[in-house]
């Protein structure tokens, strides 16, 4: 994750939330100012600027997305850096919402596409996560040596797997349009009922199926079962053990003080969760 200490800087440290995002190098974030120099790694290889689906179509776990703006500012430091390739993972692209406009970084800058990388899949807008069926975009040399490369790590996609992906894609998009109003019915009530919650605040996300409130409020109190609250993991904690909501703190994203709540279940389930989130803000003292 990258940060920002001043005009034109950007720190770059290794931590990378997804145990298995482990090749990232650096992401940038879009409320930095990222016209900043770019240079390989200690380790001396190249450089990869990877654009995550935190950053481009819609976020885990904040649930943002990065404006056709954001993009044209971005490839504008990558046309100074020709060494860097850029990775767009484009996940969520269908599950945004109130008219945001989605855009890719090849669509945005053309004139990078031979080291673009736009990566997608079946998982999201066609809930098919159990499939684990994804796919990419980029220039040929690039791709073959993907294939290669994975030819020797997995056994690939199952014949079944790849048909089932192909009817998800070529086949009617009704479904995927009303799960997306879903997700957006879900997300307002999710918004609503958290910034009603002392101690918590709550932004509207644009897109995916999360939301990511402010717990600051709710620290250095103490819950109505005895546990005194110094961080949002222990936010997290109580609310699992007092209340049995499960959500993940945003010290797991490297972003505290919040939690990452999913809204991808049924409209009765989440408002219980809510609800009991609710009295768990209404005991702190």
């Amino acid at each position: 994750p990258g940060s920002s200490t001043g005009a034109g800087d950007i720190n770059v440290n290794d931590a990378v939330s997804w145990t298995a995002a482990n090749t990232l190098t650096l992401s940038a974030w879009r409320n930095i100012n990222i016209n900043a120099p770019i240079t390989v790694g200690a380790a001396g290889g190249g450089l990869a600027l990877a654009f995550a689906q935190s950053d481009i179509a819609a976020n885990n776990p904040t649930g943002a997305c990065c404006t056709r703006e954001d993009l044209e500012a971005i490839a504008a430091v990558m046309r100074k850096h020709p060494h860097v390739w850029i990775m767009s993972d484009d996940m969520y692209e269908h599950l945004i919402f109130g008219g945001f406009e989605h855009a890719t970084m090849a669509q945005v800058a053309p004139d990078l596409k031979d080291r673009i990388l736009t990566v997608t899949g079946v998982s999201k807008t066609y809930a098919m996560t159990g499939w684990r069926i994804g796919f990419a975009g980029g220039p040929k040399p690039l791709i073959k040596a993907m294939v290669n490369m994975q030819g020797q790590a997995t056994a690939g996609i199952s014949t079944v797997g790849m048909a089932a992906a192909v009817a998800a894609l070529n086949g009617p998009q009704d479904g995927a349009r009303a799960q997306s109003e879903a997700y957006k019915r879900r997300r307002d009530i999710a918004v609503e009922m958290l910034n009603a919650s002392p101690g918590i605040s709550c932004h509207s996300p644009e897109g995916a199926f999360y939301v990511f409130p402010n717990v600051a409020g709710c620290l250095g109190k103490t819950t109505a079962g005895g546990r005194f609250l110094k961080t949002d993991e222990d936010v997290c904690l109580a609310l699992l053990e007092e209340h049995y909501v499960a959500t993940v703190h945003g010290a797991a994203y490297h972003m505290s003080p919040y939690l990452r709540i999913s809204t991808a279940t049924e409209d009765g389930e989440l408002i219980e969760g809510l609800r009991r989130i609710q009295t768990f803000c209404e005991g702190l003292h």
